[in-house]
């Protein structure tokens, strides 16, 4: 079953760990967010229904040197949320890219029009063959996937996996996963 919550591999777990992060910071966010419209609306001025309105702040000048603080830190939290993303992205980008290459299974995944190509190199055994419409990746084994598109768009993404991969034609772009230990 292939489920983005359940990593199988390696890489997988990285990109887990970068949801799961993500999502922290985003509920704070909204939490932060609420937290300051309720504050906003609890310290509202409340009129009765027959009350003339108040145009005091008008007429009067005001002082804005709260609000601009407040502008200011909230800028400022910004950033530094964006940045820790930034800098968590960029260590799980690190991480998915140093997974060990040698002796790793070797397969060329073509996307067709209306099928997928796999074509199997194990350097262990010296076997090649080519199947059709399935990818079989071996337990606790690397293997680097070289993706490739002869006429269309396709897009790869074994959940438990990976993270999803284009394949434009004409360009080749490379996986390296690495499944997790048998049970």
């Amino acid at each position: 079953m292939q489920d983005v919550l359940h990593p199988a591999g390696v890489q997988a777990e990285h990109i887990l760990r970068l949801w799961h992060g993500t999502l922290a910071l985003c509920a704070l966010v909204v939490v932060l967010v609420a937290g300051a419209v309720l504050l906003a609306l609890w310290r509202a001025r409340r009129g009765r229904v027959h009350s003339a309105p108040d145009l005091a702040p008008l007429e009067g000048s005001e002082n804005i040197d709260r609000p601009r603080r407040a502008i200011v830190r909230a800028s400022g939290l910004s950033a530094l949320g964006l940045a820790a993303l930034l800098w968590a992205d960029v260590q799980t980008s690190r991480a998915l890219a140093q997974l060990p290459a040698e002796q790793a299974l070797r397969i060329e995944l073509t996307g067709r029009q209306w099928w997928w190509q796999a074509v199997y190199d194990d350097p262990l055994s010296g076997a090649r063959f080519t199947t059709a419409n399935e990818l079989h990746l071996p337990v606790g084994r690397a293997a680097i996937i070289t993706l490739r598109s002869d006429d269309v768009i396709h897009t790869l993404w074994v959940p438990n996996l990976h993270g999803k991969k284009d394949m434009l034609p004409g360009r080749v772009t490379e996986i390296r996963k690495m499944t997790g230990m048998p049970a």
